[in-house]
């Protein structure tokens, strides 16, 4: 086994909502998840909204050249859509991972200074 140091983060409430697409000429699906993700201990100060576009898998067993094709398209679609409900998006790598590391972060600080 690998050895490692293990470290409870920043515990959070996530909910979360899943759109299926399925391409009718391929077979291709995708998945468009959108997740609202809210610290236990300080909510207001600290919460995260993500949308995710994924490949999920496909239903034929026929070329899969268009996979990423028809993923541009549905991601193309997703942020129109956002933009249409004027919703304030950025495209990044940032994780619900990334979000408890920060949240645990400063927790631990605020907790530092003010005991």
């Amino acid at each position: 086994m690998a050895g490692g140091e293990i470290k409870r983060l920043a515990p959070f409430r996530r909910k979360r909502f899943d759109v299926n697409f399925e391409s009718l000429e391929t077979g291709n699906i995708y998945g468009v998840y959108f997740d609202i993700c809210r610290s236990l201990d300080e909510p207001s100060r600290f919460a995260f909204s993500q949308c995710e576009v994924e490949y999920c898998r496909s239903r034929t067993l026929f070329d899969y050249s268009n996979v990423m094709e028809e993923f541009e398209l549905v991601c193309a679609y997703v942020k129109h859509f956002l933009e249409q409900q004027g919703m304030l998006f950025e495209q990044n790598l940032y994780s619900k991972l990334d979000f408890a590391r920060e949240t645990h972060l400063a927790l631990t600080q605020q907790e530092m200074i003010h005991g």
